[in-house]
């Protein structure tokens, strides 16, 4: 499979179609994201009027941008004009959406085709409404794929879409590109609109891009950011971060991750005292808090829609009082503190995105779980700082993808793209599951 930059050449030079790349990638959603529920609609008529309108502004020499003509994916809980936005749920409206959200209207003017909605866990927040059903991890379909945009990562792993637009409030896009072997970037706070996606935590929500390689993210990314830095060229201050909850696995794949970074003459020294357990209850307290509200209209016509779990988790906020929430604010700038002093010293960390592999969905099989994974990727959230996942080995035993995780300080979002495609180029070429 081609990346987006050489198959907008080939578009170009007319050696390849966009109806028929199109065509093939609504067969893949039908054919493979089916068997792994990764879609809440596939959208084939719209998609394949947009290609052919491509196709024929590559004619006529005049593409709108590198994205034209680009299969691309976004999460049911992005609005998109004259479709449902589901959420996951039985509670959403069904009514067909009049407008687009900001990114799904750039993407548009962009040129990129819109094939389908991909399914999540409830409202973004962490659980499986029954009538929606989980996405299945396409590594191995008894194995979680974790969430909340659990289709945007099945579906671009199995190559049903170049790329997927995600939502990340307190690592919703790493987490499930980590564990289906995709990459994952959550860029600063702000820099892809939120406006036209159902709010969780305003305070915490993020989009993302998940794609298969750091360059794709990098094309979309530079394609609808409304700002970016200058990025980063070096020399490379790098700073590692180890947590004592990994894996042996996933420690094991870090380190060499961490090797062969120093191979390229990075420097790379490790980092003590980083507050990640303070960050993760502010932003626990702050998401609870924040999803009450998003949801206390919805909650008193159409409570018995959600899922009895969701519910629960929903109006769990309703223990986090004023004084509480103002805390979580204190802390977060507490936390603020603490970062800018350690990138001070580094111009990107390094830490693993996850504490194991893809557990068993069933809990069986002995597998480590992954009860602390906020730990790894809430404090970017809290800060609205930049991070991006790529998968950096299997697990010997499961074959399971491990990610490592890098993230930036404010602004920093260039630095952390180009870590990344170093760390990719060290890593060299990854199967997807279904090569």
């Amino acid at each position: 499979m081609t990346d987006i930059a050489r198959l907008h050449r080939l578009y170009a030079s007319r050696v390849a179609s966009p109806v028929a790349v199109v065509e093939r990638h609504l067969d893949r959603a039908h054919a493979l994201g089916t068997d792994l529920n990764a879609f809440t609609a596939i959208l084939d008529g719209e998609a394949v009027v947009a290609a052919e309108a491509s196709e024929r502004r590559y004619s006529e020499g005049r593409p709108l941008s590198i994205l034209d003509g680009i299969p691309v994916t976004v999460k049911d809980i992005v609005h998109m004009r004259g479709v449902p936005t589901t959420a996951g749920s039985r509670a959403a409206d069904r009514d067909p959406q009049a407008c687009d959200a900001a990114v799904v209207a750039r993407l548009r003017q962009l040129g990129a085709v819109l094939i389908g909605k991909t399914n999540l866990l409830e409202y973004a927040l962490g659980l499986v409404h029954p009538d929606f059903g989980p996405v299945r991890n396409p590594w191995d379909k008894e194995r979680t794929i974790g969430g909340s945009s659990s289709g945007s990562a099945a579906a671009v792993a199995i190559g049903a879409g170049f790329a997927s637009i995600g939502t990340d409030t307190l690592g919703s896009v790493r987490n499930p590109a980590a564990l289906a072997g995709v990459v994952g970037f959550k860029p600063s706070f702000g820099l892809l609109p939120v406006a036209g996606t159902i709010p969780l935590a305003p305070t915490l929500d993020h989009l993302g891009i998940l794609a298969r390689s750091v360059a794709d993210v990098q094309a979309v990314y530079r394609a609808t950011a409304t700002r970016r830095d200058r990025g980063h060229y070096g020399p490379w201050r790098m700073g590692v971060i180890t947590f004592a909850d990994v894996d042996p696995v996933v420690r094991d794949a870090f380190q060499s991750a961490v090797a062969l970074l120093r191979e390229t003459g990075a420097a790379v020294h490790e980092i003590g005292g980083v507050p990640f357990a303070a960050a993760t209850a502010a932003g626990l307290a702050i998401l609870y808090a924040e999803a009450i509200e998003a949801h206390r209209d919805q909650l008193q016509t159409r409570a018995e829609d959600y899922s009895p779990a969701t519910r629960a988790r929903i109006l769990a906020g309703s223990a986090v009082e004023g004084a509480d929430y103002a805390h979580a604010l204190v802390v977060r700038e507490s936390v603020r503190q603490a970062f800018r002093s350690v990138f001070a010293s580094c111009d990107v960390i390094l830490l693993p995105t996850l504490p194991a592999p893809a557990p068993r969905e069933d809990g069986g099989g002995g597998d480590r779980g992954l009860g602390s994974a906020p730990l790894h990727t809430s404090a970017f959230n809290l800060l609205g700082l930049p991070a991006i996942t790529l998968p950096i080995g299997r697990s010997p035993d499961t074959g399971m993808p491990i990610g490592l995780q890098i993230a930036g300080p404010e602004g920093g979002d260039g630095a952390v793209l180009r870590a990344a495609q170093i760390v990719e180029r060290q890593r060299g070429p990854w199967r997807t599951p279904w090569a």
